[in-house]
C-alpha cells in the first residue's frame, strides 16, 4: 500500500512541475504577443504619421496657411522648381524618419 501511495505521490509531482513549466511558457507567450501587437501598432502609427506629413507637405506646397495671393499647381510646380532638392529633403528626411523609427520599435518589441 505504501508503495502505492509513493507512486501516485511522485506521480502528483511529476504533474505539479509539468504544469509549473508549462504556465512559464504560456507566460513567456502571452507577453511576447503582446509586446508583438504592440510594435505592430507603433509601426502602422508611425506609417500613418510619414502619410499625413506627405500631405501636410503637399498642402503647404500649394499654398497651405499663408493664403498666397498665386495658388494651385503652377505655384506648386515654381516652388518646387526654384529648390527641388530642398523640397524634397523637407519631406522626405520626415518620412524616412517616421518609417525607420516604427520598424526599430517594431524590431526591438518582437525580439527578433
Amino acid at each position: 500500500m505504501t508503495s502505492d501511495s509513493d507512486d501516485l505521490e511522485q506521480q502528483l509531482q511529476q504533474n505539479l512541475t509539468l504544469r509549473r513549466g508549462l504556465v512559464a511558457e504560456v507566460t513567456k507567450v502571452r507577453d511576447r504577443n503582446a509586446k508583438d501587437r504592440l510594435g505592430w501598432v507603433l509601426y502602422w502609427t508611425f506609417l500613418a504619421l510619414a502619410v499625413i506629413w506627405v500631405f501636410l507637405w503637399l498642402w503647404m506646397l500649394h499654398g497651405g496657411v499663408f493664403g498666397l495671393e498665386r495658388t494651385g499647381v503652377e505655384q506648386a510646380i515654381e516652388v518646387f522648381r526654384r529648390n527641388p532638392l530642398g523640397q524634397l529633403a523637407f519631406m522626405g528626411i520626415p518620412v524616412i524618419m517616421f518609417y525607420s523609427f516604427g520598424r526599430a520599435i517594431r524590431y526591438v518589441l518582437s525580439g527578433e
